[in-house]
């Protein structure tokens, strides 16, 4: 892994498994006795630089926790008791290197040394070549690598504190890899770690959801312990589903929601850690912002309310910004609110004589609170002034809520 230019094995969090076919072949014979589910995990508290050079050879020393799962004898249980401070080395041969940074390296591990609890020991065979390969990839996130590589490791065992040995007759195969999150946002773009997740202006005791996919590109199963959130606001903001999960390799997605709901106005921020053991994103948070606005408040002083200018964002209206010229607009194409109903103009409609030889005209007013759903407005009187041949139509809006209003009309 390491900071995209450099080579360091292993990475944080590497587990190294057997690899086998069948139940049989997951048994190591040694005079008589066997392990089974043999394991290890390296430590990595000072990661090594490996040479990127085709040719080029780097001997990596340190320790690593063994639980070999031994059985002294066959149909014993095994021994569960992991053993950390197991001393390694492993001689890596650079095979090759391209631009892309993607690098292929030989492996021979040197010796490894393991006493178990009971005074078993197990090493790395001293005349058998312990060999291996691990290729390693840019990860798909932009950030460290991934890695794919196998072990076969012969192992010798000593039940009499290493005064006589027995050896292997076949090898243990390891298989490490390494898991890869990615982390897709609202529009399905790759965020990175830090990104912001931005709700934007939302309603108190309205809630508002974002979707996220999270994937594994990685040739290793991805284990997601923990989504945690922290911050002034965390507790505006919720995920879902709980973990734990596991994302299986080589493309494994699920899709988590992220709920912003507050009951209070105000700018709001949190942050989001995903949990892994991803080594090159772990954690991985993201940015949690939101603005919560009282739904009938006015905050840029327009007019209109919060909610109705939220609804009507389509047309130009902002809760935030003063939207005086877009709800002029507006009026010029015939909408009005409960104001403008003081004075309504028909224009000069020209009528057409029907076959009955009668003028027929007929108006009407609608009503929308969204500019979406317009309904018929009932229950006003309609007076015509004779002296001056003008209707009246007498119409009391109602004053609990903003209502946009759209005179229509024409000949039945």
């Amino acid at each position: 892994s390491g900071d995209g230019s450099t080579n360091q094995w292993p990475l944080l969090g590497i587990f190294i498994h057997p690899s086998h076919s069948s139940s049989d072949d997951n048994l190591l014979f040694l005079s008589g006795q066997h392990m089974l589910d043999f394991s290890l995990t390296f430590d990595t508290a000072t990661p090594v630089t490996l040479s990127a050079t085709p040719g080029a050879t780097t001997l990596n020393s340190r320790t690593c926790t063994c639980d070999p799962g031994f059985a002294v004898a066959e149909g014993s249980p095994p021994d569960a008791t992991a053993v950390a401070g197991c001393p390694c080395t492993v001689l890596f041969t650079c095979r090759s290197a391209s631009p892309d940074g993607s690098r292929s390296f030989d492996t021979e591990m040197l010796s490894l040394d393991l006493t178990l609890p009971d005074g078993t020991m197990i090493r790395e065979s001293p005349t058998k070549q312990s060999l291996g390969r691990i290729h390693q990839t840019p990860a798909a996130s932009g950030t460290g690598f991934t890695l794919s590589s196998f072990f076969d490791v012969f192992l010798d065992l000593s039940t009499d504190g290493g005064a006589t040995w027995s050896p292997a007759d076949r090898a243990v195969h390891l298989d490490f890899a390494t898991p890869d999150l990615a982390v897709a946002g609202p529009n399905g773009a790759d965020l990175t770690s830090g990104a912001p997740l931005d709700f934007g202006v939302c309603l108190t005791g309205s809630p508002r959801q974002l979707a996220c996919v999270l994937s594994n590109h990685g040739q290793a199963a991805l284990s997601i312990p923990s989504l945690s959130i922290t911050g002034t606001s965390s507790a505006d903001f919720t995920v879902s589903p709980a973990p734990p999960f596991t994302l299986p390799p080589n493309g494994g997605t699920l899709a988590v929601q992220v709920t912003f709901a507050s009951s209070t106005a105000g700018e709001k921020s949190a942050v989001l850690h995903l949990a892994s053991n991803d080594p090159g994103a772990n954690p991985f948070n993201l940015n949690l912002t939101a603005h919560a606005l009282v739904p009938g408040g006015d905050d840029d002083h327009d007019g209109v309310t919060n909610a109705q200018e939220l609804a009507l964002v389509a047309c130009g209206l902002d809760p935030l910004i003063d939207s005086s010229a877009a709800i002029q607009e507006l009026r010029a194409r015939g909408f009005f609110r409960s104001s403008d109903m003081h004075a309504l103009a028909l224009g000069r409609p020209v009528l057409s004589r029907s076959l009955d030889n009668h003028f027929h005209l007929q108006v009407g007013i609608r009503e929308s609170p969204t500019l979406q759903t317009w309904t018929p407005r009932t229950g006003f009187s309609a007076t015509l002034d004779k002296s001056t041949g003008l209707l009246d139509l007498d119409v009391t809006p109602d004053t609990s809520s903003t209502m946009f209003y759209q005179i229509f009309g024409g000949v039945p």
